[in-house]
């Protein structure tokens, strides 16, 4: 008996229904499928299917494929030919790795002098037998709940209740191990100071509606929780405190060819309170930005050599001025440095940049703005 292993990545494959259908038109070749039991989703297993020559004469086999309906069983090796002859057979090894839960109906098929093929079906399930892979609470926690405007605050991601023993099952049985998640906050107490944290249309850092600021995270998470951390800077705003609330979580891609069903349970959110001056009263400051910092006309624009930026401030405080763009990524830091109340203008070259959109970021202690940059070549 000849023995040829295959290796086949099968998605979700496992329990055979024992009614296998063979269709041959010769009776002489004979395919055996496997018989399996539950396989677990995520976990590998090796089964065979065996060729049989019941007759006497050998047998010119020029091609041998397996087709699965989902589209996630592949034969490695699935052209090639070879002789079977009389009384003989050859087995060919399956690697069984289910990503989802699910019958799956596959098609062996042999082709050559004769022809034979052997249709049947496989069944994947989870480990707790539950029409989901794993159910979880994503949540937010901040590293201090009471902070100061310009003090740092550190916000992590992280599935309450779940041990890493979840996430690394979660992570076995994704095709695309990654999440999507939306926060939001008060846009005029937190502002985001993490890369990681990618832009939400219209702006390349966040979208701004009526005070609040929306963020949106798309990565791949760690091996351990927290899922994700991420900073955000304190700033003197028009409240006191402000709810940093988890807007929505998306387990794995949506473009997924087996979406892994995860019960996704509602989330625990974090709150965060600034300590603002109170001599005098409380001194809150409003989301105008006349009132706080302004970042005014940029010109000209669109720019090909230089382009002059004017901003003003109404209060003395350390300021940034840097360069992104349109993806929200940094380009470079213009100025840093502490500013007294005042207007102000700073000449930037852009010579170095390639054609496209930019944006000039105005951060102080007391807000954010923002304006867009065309550069022409």
């Amino acid at each position: 008996m000849n023995i040829l292993k295959l290796f086949i990545p099968v998605l979700p494959v496992i329990l055979l229904m024992a009614n296998a259908v063979c269709k041959t038109s010769a009776q002489s070749l004979v395919i055996v499928p496997p018989q399996i039991d539950t396989v677990i989703v995520g976990e590998t297993r090796s089964e065979n299917i065996k060729i049989i020559n019941r007759g006497t004469s050998p047998i010119q086999i020029q091609q041998i494929s397996l087709l699965e309906t989902s589209g996630s069983v592949r034969l490695s090796g699935s052209s090639f030919a070879f002789m079977l002859n009389g009384r003989d057979s050859i087995s060919f090894t399956m690697q069984i790795t289910p990503r989802t839960r699910g019958i799956f109906r596959c098609n062996f098929m042999v082709q050559g002098s004769e022809s034979a093929s052997a249709e049947f079906s496989i069944v994947a399930r989870f480990r707790n037998n539950s029409e989901f892979a794993a159910e979880i609470r994503p949540s937010l926690r901040v590293s201090a709940d009471t902070v100061s405007p310009g003090d740092y605050v550190w916000i992590e991601l992280y599935l309450a209740g779940a041990d890493n023993n979840t996430l690394r099952d979660l992570l076995r049985v994704t095709q695309s191990p990654s999440f999507t998640a939306v926060f939001s906050c008060n846009g005029n107490l937190l502002q985001t100071k993490d890369d990681r944290v990618v832009p939400i249309e219209p702006t390349p850092f966040s979208s701004y509606t009526s005070g609040t600021r929306a963020f949106r995270i798309i990565t791949l998470p760690g091996s351990a929780s927290p899922l994700f951390t991420f900073i955000m800077q304190a700033m003197a705003g028009d409240a006191e405190q402000t709810e940093i609330v988890l807007n929505s979580f998306q387990w794995g891609s949506t473009q997924a060819l087996h979406p892994v069903p995860v019960n996704i349970l509602p989330p625990i959110n974090s709150r965060v309170f600034v300590k603002n001056c109170t001599a005098g009263g409380k001194r809150l400051f409003t989301a105008a930005p006349a009132t706080r910092i302004a970042l005014h006309n940029t010109f000209p624009n669109p720019a090909s050599t230089h382009v002059d930026i004017a901003y003003s401030l109404q209060e003395a405080q350390p300021v940034t001025l840097a360069l992104y763009n349109a993806q929200g990524n940094f380009i470079r830091a213009i100025k840093s440095e502490y500013h007294e109340a005042g207007e102000y203008t700073e000449r930037v070259a852009i010579s170095d940049l390639a054609t496209g959109t930019y944006f000039v970021r105005l951060q102080g202690t007391n807000g954010v703005q923002q304006k867009a940059v065309s550069v022409v070549r």
